[in-house]
């Protein structure tokens, strides 16, 4: 199955931005869309007007499909199908990379002969239409959305830990005017930090601490000034964390936001104490 969005049609076809039909629309709202590092999964609801072709549908001789596609990796007309407005899909991350798109359609499923509308233009007679399987019955704009690979790796690539002798020994500053965060720590922090990043039990009580109020920090900054937002790289990453995880920042307080891109730290830190390790 090929889909050519700048195609012409020898028969009516509801799309936007043409007269085919008159009255009519159909298109997809915004996707819900969740990324891991594993899957993106893809959820799309369709807006159709048309009761005719609503019935072709019902009847089983049509369906929706939504065509996923990505250039930066070839990844080519992946077609999800569904006979309800609501269709699902997921897609391997690795396999998608900067722009993807979603193609909306609505497609002959087999032979349709003596099909009529109300709603197609009167410039096409009112003679009844004969549709072949595969044919194009409506189309939708596209819709858009990215997919940044650094946004999997873990914020701690975004962050550097630098020894200051100079400061007192429970003394430690963050500087985020650079592409990488900044911890400035004395030598006796510098030590426990570099020491508990070596075990699992160290890192759950960092998660809790030094990376709880890093992270907190990081975003307020963003809350407070959004064109800071494509600055640096630890912007840019952090950024990424939170529409990965469909976090509105400008309405969400930044401890809340660090919670949830740390995974709830606290969490973890309670299994350490009670042993049920994960």
């Amino acid at each position: 199955m090929k889909f050519d969005s700048r195609k012409a049609f020898p028969y009516p076809v509801l799309r936007p931005g043409s007269d085919d039909y008159v009255g009519e629309v159909f298109h997809i709202d915004p996707p819900k869309i969740s990324v891991s590092n594993q899957v993106v999964e893809i959820e799309i609801k369709y807006n159709l007007s048309s009761d005719e072709i609503k019935q072709l549908i019902e009847n089983g001789d049509a369906e929706y499909v939504a065509v996923i596609t990505c250039r930066a990796t070839f990844f080519g007309e992946m077609p999800l199908f569904s006979h309800t407005n609501i269709v699902k899909g997921a897609i391997e991350t690795s396999k998608l990379r900067g722009s993807v798109e979603i193609h909306p359609y609505v497609v002959a499923k087999r032979e349709i002969l003596s099909f009529e509308s109300s709603s197609i233009n009167l410039e096409f007679g009112n003679l009844p239409f004969n549709f072949s399987s595969g044919d194009v019955l409506a189309q939708g704009d596209k819709y858009s959305f990215k997919i940044d690979r650094e946004v999997f790796n873990p914020l701690s690539t975004v962050v550097n830990l630098n020894l200051k002798k100079e400061l007192a020994p429970g003394d430690w500053n963050l500087s985020f005017d650079e592409d990488k965060v900044q911890i400035n720590a004395s030598q006796k922090i510098h030590t426990i930090i570099s020491n508990a990043r070596n075990s699992n039990d160290g890192q759950s009580v960092l998660l809790s601490s030094i990376y709880f109020v890093v992270v907190m920090q990081a975003v307020q900054i963003l809350k407070d000034d959004p064109k800071m937002r494509d600055e640096y790289k630890w912007t840019k990453a952090l950024i990424g964390k939170i529409e990965m995880n469909q976090i509105e920042i400008d309405n969400t307080d930044a401890y809340k936001i660090a919670n949830k891109i740390l995974k709830e730290p606290l969490i973890r830190l309670g299994d350490l104490f009670s042993g049920d390790k994960k």
